[in-house]
């Protein structure tokens, strides 16, 4: 659910009528989100989760730039100081972390039919539900060089 969740906010931070969800998990050769150029060119790949950071080096000549959305708290703490040296040499590479309270909060608004409404501002994002409004902050792990 979590990883629903990220995608879903990925999307939202990233809006634009050209950016496109791929098949998911069974796509190897895709990254979790795409934004292509109309000559058919790769602007963004984005990718959620902790990939190997091979999948990363491997995206970076591909695209514009490569956004990575991480969660799971500890080990993604952990996933980062295995990975920061390779990933500081991606120049390309932003990386941004949700905490995974504030996901649980928007998994357990989670339904079948949703309707939220959504404000990003200065970085933060604002999710209103019919029960609440949920504040999401991700934190920048690395940006671009």
């Amino acid at each position: 659910d979590q990883r629903m969740m990220v995608r879903l906010l990925a999307w939202l931070l990233n809006a634009n009528e050209d950016l496109t969800f791929s098949k998911g998990l069974c796509a190897d050769d895709e990254p979790s989100l795409m934004l292509k150029t109309l000559s058919g060119e790769m602007s963004q790949w984005i990718e959620v989760g902790l990939p190997d950071e091979k999948r990363l080096k491997k995206a970076s000549p591909k695209a514009d730039s490569v956004l990575l959305y991480t969660y799971g708290g500890r080990n993604a703490a952990l996933w980062w100081q295995q990975n920061e040296t390779e990933l500081m040499k991606i120049s390309n590479l932003s990386i941004l972390d949700f905490s995974d309270e504030e996901l649980n909060q928007l998994v357990e608004q989670t339904q079948r039919t949703m309707q939220w409404q959504v404000t990003i501002s200065e970085g933060q994002m604002f999710i209103t539900t019919p029960e609440t409004t949920i504040t999401i902050n991700p934190v920048c792990i690395k940006s671009e060089n």
